[in-house]
């Protein structure tokens, strides 16, 4: 009542300007709620978000090149290096069940700040994610998730800020992105693009601190707890201060065990907040984990040779030890992935044998390997390792026959199973390529089967040693190193008519993978089989030459004898290649086969022996290389069985006429006795 109207108009003022600035106020608080709800399905999803422009900038840089990037799983050629291509048309495939994982990992610790996803909905469809989980940590055992990001039909870049409490850019040793669902119910998803920006810090001079004394920690070890405890205990000594405990502590805690220590270590690390703590490796890994998976590898592998040595010595008690079936693999590769822990096969062979029937050829399993792409990089290296080894086309497309050799693979195991046993029957395999052809046959059942452990390779040398002092009937090997000599001196390995198709036209019939486990079947039965009175057949328990090369080193003596032939009826029946190796360049190999047989009975007179003092010279009409393959108007004739016709005639010559008085025992060129190898004439 007493308000004059200039101070009604005053008052009326200050009211007005207070309500305008409460409605600015509630104005930007209603913007700031409505932002925090709608950027997850707004704000993310616009195709303005550049990763491009703040790296020209300057501002940050790009840091995914530093770490090290690895998958749940992805279809061939739809990998890590589609989603690092920096191109918007590659992506990667996911090739398995939710959660879909990218794992990236840094070698040390590194600060983030932002995170840039590529997706395309209208290319992608029910690939698309729909919900994305953003995990940090130290290793896989401490990750947590600091966000989740709800996604609908996003176009283009989806932008992350990564912050901490106090909104600074967090410092990690490990990111991991989790796909928890797609749209439309999808199984698999697609990503294009993903990026990883650290931000670059101006470094500014700082004044420079005072000196001042060094704090004293206030987080105690297992050591000052164990001195604290001892001062605290009741009547004992009395001790002033907690120094004067710990130099009457120190040799005690000097003698004791780890036992004795590890209470006041959980002690300590209560006391510390830090119940979880754990030794980790360079690269950040659980170091007792570490060393938990590799003793259970240690133990898994000696739990297969105890299986193997269990099933000799029960095979043998039954006697059915020259029956029992031994399944022998060898493979090659194209190159090896260090970073992935990954091999690119090129050739694979299993031989399913026993010491009685020796080498069979419905018993191999045989076929050349179409890896699909190999990684970027790696295709010198793979030519390279081609050149000198296997002579195996590289691979330059994305065609792949592993899923069906995989089947092939298991149903020809399948067959060789004996009755009522668990899984698939072991594989024995090189000591030096037992972890290659492990890694390369779980990838497979992981990839196929979604199972890990259904393949078992054991060391070749170990089962080679057992069976040796097994038939034996004592121990005339002491080590495996004996088992290791015999399989490193290799005897047979330049015995004919056992590489596949494609090496037996080239010169590395040495590293063809079907030579190699029919040679590793060679040597067993040629060290084994005396022991079990199993005669040796040529062609199934040792090469198709070696037993005439042992034939014609004991002509020296006149004496009649039989070589016993293969029961073969083509003795190239080892060059069989499976259906898998079909292709248009250097696995059609079928025209380049060569046409070998093997005559029983070869006609040669005594003109083509060598008189005493030399050779005799031969008539040019009928040339014939020493103890080599005796070439006709139709086929290749081994010289073996001509030899052991020879014998037989001059054998029953001496029978009617008394020793011929032109020849002795060292008229014959000399010939080696060992294994495998072609006899050498006597230089003229």
């Amino acid at each position: 009542e007493h308000l004059t109207c200039t101070n009604i108009v005053n008052h009326i003022n200050n009211q007005s300007t207070i309500c305008k600035l409460k409605l600015e106020f509630f104005k930007k608080l209603i913007y700031k709620l409505l932002v925090g709800l709608l950027a997850p399905m707004s704000l993310r999803t616009t195709k303005e978000v550049d990763p491009i422009k703040n790296e020209r900038n300057g501002s940050v840089r790009e840091v995914g090149c530093q770490a090290i990037w690895s998958l749940s799983s992805c279809k061939p050629g739809f990998g890590v290096d589609q989603l690092r291509d920096d191109r918007a048309d590659t992506y990667w495939q996911s090739d398995g069940q939710l959660p879909h994982l990218v794992n990236i990992q840094f070698q040390r610790k590194t600060t983030i700040s932002d995170i840039y996803i590529y997706t395309d909905y209208k290319l992608d469809e029910s690939y698309t994610p729909s919900r994305i989980s953003i995990r940090v940590g130290t290793h896989f055992n401490d990750i947590q998730e600091i966000e989740v990001i709800p996604l609908i039909e996003p176009a283009g870049w989806v932008h992350v800020s990564i912050r901490d409490l106090r909104d600074k850019p967090i410092r990690v040793f490990m990111i991991q992105l989790a796909v928890t669902s797609n749209h439309q119910n999808g199984r698999d998803t697609h990503m294009r693009q993903i990026k990883i920006h650290s931000p670059i810090e101006h470094s500014e001079k700082r004044p420079p601190k005072p000196n001042m004394a060094p704090k004293k920690s206030s987080k105690p070890n297992a050591y000052i707890v164990f001195a604290q405890d001892l001062m605290n205990r009741q009547g004992g000594r009395k001790y002033n201060s907690l120094k004067e405990a710990c130099d009457v502590a120190g040799p005690i805690w000097a003698r004791m065990s780890r036992e004795e220590k590890e209470p006041y270590e959980v002690r300590a690390n209560i006391m510390r907040g830090d119940t979880h703590r754990r030794k980790l490796t360079t690269e950040g890994v659980d170091v007792e984990a570490f060393t938990s998976q590799e003793q259970e590898k240690i133990n898994a592998e000696e739990s297969a040779r105890e299986q193997m040595r269990a099933t000799i010595q029960i095979a043998q008690k039954d006697k059915v030890l020259d029956r029992e079936v031994f399944l022998l693999v060898h493979f090659n590769m194209f190159c090896y992935q260090a970073s992935t822990d990954r091999y690119w096969p090129a050739e694979v062979a299993v031989l399913a044998f026993n010491l009685r029937d020796g080498v069979l050829s419905e018993h191999i399993f045989h076929s050349i390997i179409k890896p699909g792409p190999l990684p970027i990089g790696y295709k010198s290296d793979a030519k390279l390792h081609s050149d000198q080894t296997h002579l195996l086309e590289v691979p330059f497309d994305r065609e792949s026959n592993a899923h069906v050799l995989y089947e092939s693979l298991k149903e020809f195991m399948q067959r060789h199973k004996k009755a009522g046993a668990k899984g698939l029957p072991a594989l024995y395999a090189d000591i030096k390529h037992v972890k290659m052809i492990q890694n390369i046959l779980d990838r497979w059942s992981l990839e196929y089967d979604y199972e890990t452990d259904l393949f078992k390779v054991i060391n070749l040398q170990a089962m080679f040693h057992v069976l040796r002092n097994t038939v034996a009937g004592e121990e005339v090997w002491h080590t495996p190193a004996f088992s290791e000599r015999e399989l490193e001196k290799d005897v047979f390995s330049y015995s004919p008519e056992i590489a596949c198709p494609f090496h037996a036209c080239t010169p590395r019939t040495l590293y063809c993978s079907q030579s190699i486990v029919i040679r590793y079947a060679f040597i067993i039965c040629d060290n084994c089989c005396s022991d079990l009175h199993i005669d040796l057949v040529s062609g199934q328990h040792v090469p198709l030459e070696s037993l005439a090369s042992k034939a014609t080193s004991a002509a020296s003596s006149m004496s009649g004898f039989t070589v016993q032939s293969s029961k073969r009826k083509n003795p190239n029946q080892y060059s069989e290649i499976s259906d898998f190796n079909s292709s248009s360049n250097a696995w059609e190999v079928a025209s380049c086969t060569s046409n070998y047989s093997i005559s029983t009975v070869v006609s040669q007179s005594e003109d083509d022996f060598p008189e005493l003092g030399g050779f005799k010279k031969k008539d040019p009409s009928s040339k014939l290389p020493p103890l080599g393959w005796v070439k006709n108007t139709q086929t290749f004739t081994g010289a073996g069985s001509g030899l052991n016709e020879r014998l037989k005639n001059l054998s029953l010559a001496s029978e009617n006429s008394g020793p011929s008085p032109g020849l002795s025992s060292s008229d014959f060129p000399a010939m080696s006795v060992g294994r495998g190898r072609r006899p050498k004439p006597k230089s003229q």
